[in-house]
């Protein structure tokens, strides 16, 4: 669990004004996006052209964006920022909070996926070799937090540039956590170039950070293309809303630059870039003073046909933020309920949730959504509420009505919802798939409590087996998240799962017991699960291989290759398979294309190009695994269904 969480999140060098988001009243339109204005034409044109070397060729002043074309560099990222408080103006400021470090050393690639007249897709990926983030020289972040932040971190994403390299918007990928995305936020802002329309000695560029919108300026120095770029003044700020103008109580002074040598195409060839951002926002409030340091060294140029078009293939599961608007500062979480709930009661929406089966087919997915978005903010408004649906529950009879019901309480997750979905669960009175469902509720809750844990328990001895099922498995999933949370119930579970697993004797018990520490995702499992493997029973085996998906520990990579290559059981290696689903193919490549070599199995063949052609626009490796097969499989079937997953997005049936 992440320490000290606002200081964490203050680390980041983000919205460094933030706390004064609350202050604009003035609501005016964004501004366009950042860029040289057509203002700025006059200050171009009276700036000198740039000078070339004696019989070099005069190079293109346009930036390079060729779809294909990946630069890869070596990173080195650092932050740091205090809040310091003035009681009075006369008095010196005195600290208000830790110092807060923060510092990632990375190897960043970036691909040109897409390109359109007015913008372009460049797709980042990030591999981190070291990340820290120190509160008072004591880590911030504990082992889970540092993992799971880690996995954020190495996820693809996007950034739209306009033509002239100024950063516009991040496309991130779902689940990426908010420290994550604004570590990403910052380092793109604080490597973007903007190049002018022609060869300058000297110009200026509006261009937008995690603080606000400033002017920069960018001078020529000996080098043909080697330069130095200095902020010059902010000019607006970001916000929850957008940007917005500097109150005039607020002043935000910044101090050094970036030396920076582009390549011929305009790219970053090396770039070192040290300043402090101190933001005053007013009486009243303390100062954020922010340090940051940037090194990016180009290593070598890739052409990556397989990446082009990985932005539209990808678009439906990505979340985009404008660089204009402000990420750390969430809305008031009340008043967005409020709005969601739109004055409902319990009573006027479950009139609502009867009528949906009347409504055309078309209709009922939609409503049932609105619906239950609005049951979830009436649970977390009105708590109460909650303990009424048990009751409401044994009245229904429709799906339709008591699942909605169920999934909302899941969704709201407060100790009066776990509470009802525990009653529901353990009423013997109503039909075994309501309480099923109930029982999956309880373990997919945000926040189980040990009153759900019991109830998941005495479940899971239940002689009905579909409901000794399903609390089985939700009690893995409820281990994992109360692990998450910090509370040592989880642990309890996990032991619990694994002394039962060892004295079980059956082999089908064993596989749903497997499937349960699985969804703990808990590197701690790892010795139970690896004594599995070694089961004779080809069924506990496959439960086992399984259960190594979400475990995020190097031993896994090599367990999974193991068994894809070794195991005598096809079922076992179709497994390994489906577990690699879930995880970076990049340690499993190799034995991923040994098995295409070697495999007798045509089905478990299938099962690796299918995965592959999942991640063919994510991981280069992906793509010449696919062109091997399309030509060299056996079979003629699968030779053809890796050429077609080879084909552009577009041109896929």
């Amino acid at each position: 669990m992440v320490k000290r969480q606002t200081w964490v999140s203050l680390s980041l060098g983000v919205a460094l004004a933030g706390a004064t988001g609350a202050w604009w009243a003035n609501r005016q339109p964004p501004p366009d996006a950042p860029g040289i204005e057509p203002s700025q034409t006059r200050a171009l044109s009276t700036a000198g052209t740039l000078p070339q070397q004696q019989g070099a060729p005069v190079p293109s002043w346009r930036r390079s964006w060729k779809v294909g074309q990946q630069y890869v560099y070596d990173l080195e990222f650092e932050q740091q920022i205090q809040l310091k408080q003035t009681e009075e103006p006369q008095t010196a400021a005195k600290a208000a909070g830790p110092l807060v470090l923060s510092a990632l050393t990375a190897q960043l690639s970036a691909t040109v996926v897409e390109k359109a007249a007015d913008r372009v897709y460049v797709q980042y990926l990030l591999r981190p070799s070291a990340l820290s983030f120190d509160s008072d020289g004591k880590s911030a972040l504990d082992e889970r937090s540092r993992s799971m932040m880690l996995q954020s971190l190495r996820s693809p994403f996007y950034v739209q540039f306009n033509p002239q390299g100024a950063a516009v918007t991040l496309h991130l990928e779902q689940g990426v956590d908010l420290l994550s995305q604004n570590v990403l936020r910052s380092l793109v802002a604080s490597i973007q170039v903007v190049t002018p329309p022609e060869a300058m000695e000297r110009w200026p560029a509006q261009e937008v950070d995690t603080t606000g919108r400033y002017e920069a300026s960018y001078q020529r120095l000996e080098g043909a293309r080697e330069f130095e770029k200095k902020k010059v003044r902010y000019q607006m700020v970001t916000t929850p809303e957008g940007l917005r103008p500097l109150p005039g109580s607020m002043r935000i002074t910044v101090a050094g630059g970036a030396h920076l040598v582009l390549d011929e195409g305009l790219w970053v060839d090396t770039l070192r870039g040290e300043e402090r951002v101190e933001v005053v926002p007013g009486p009243g409030l303390p100062t954020a003073i922010g340090d940051s340091k940037v090194r990016l060294r180009l290593r070598e140029k890739h052409s990556i046909p397989l990446l082009v078009g990985a932005f539209s293939a990808n678009q439906g599961h990505l979340l985009s933020s404008e660089f204009s608007v402000q990420t750390v500062i969430p809305q008031d979480p009340r008043a967005q309920l409020r709005r969601v709930l739109a004055g409902g009661t319990l009573a006027s929406l479950t009139g609502a949730l009867r009528m949906v089966p009347k409504l055309e087919e078309a209709q009922r997915g939609p409503v049932t959504a609105e619906l239950m978005q609005r049951l979830n903010a009436l649970f977390q408004l009105e708590p109460g509420a909650a303990a009424q649906v048990p009751e409401l529950i044994r009245q229904e009879r429709s799906r339709e009505v008591y699942s909605p019901f169920i999934g909302s309480l899941s969704s709201a997750s407060t100790p009066e919802a776990v509470q009802a979905l525990a009653q529901i669960s353990s009423d013997a009175m109503l039909p075994t798939p309501v309480r099923v469902d109930a029982i999956a509720g309880l373990g997919t809750t945000e926040t189980p409590t040990p009153e759900g844990a019991d109830a998941l328990r005495r479940l899971s001895q239940s002689p009905d087996e579909e409901l000794r099922t399903t609390a089985t498995l939700a009690l893995g999933n409820a281990a994992r998240r109360m692990n998450e949370l910090g509370d040592s119930t989880g642990e309890t579970l996990l032991r619990e799962l694994e002394q039962l697993l060892r004295a079980e004797s059956d082999p089908a018990r064993q596989a749903l017991l497997l499937k349960a520490l699985s969804n703990t995702a808990d590197p701690r499992a790892l010795p139970t699960i690896q004594a599995a493997l070694r089961s004779s029973s080809w069924i506990v085996r496959e439960a086992a291989v399984g259960a190594l998906r979400l475990i995020q520990d190097p031993t896994v990579d090599q367990l999974l290759s193991e068994r894809l290559l070794g195991d005598d059981s096809p079922f076992v290696r179709r497994g390994a398979v489906f577990a690699s689903s879930f995880r970076s193919l990049q340690p499993l490549f190799p034995a991923m294309g040994q098995a295409l070599r070697s495999e007798r199995e045509s089905a478990v063949r299938n099962d690796i190009v299918r995965l592959l052609g999942e991640r063919r626009t994510r991981e280069p490796q992906a793509g010449v695994l696919l062109a091997w097969v399309s030509q060299n499989d056996p079979d003629a079937d699968i030779r053809q269904f890796a050429g077609t997953l080879l084909a552009p997005p577009g041109a896929q049936p």
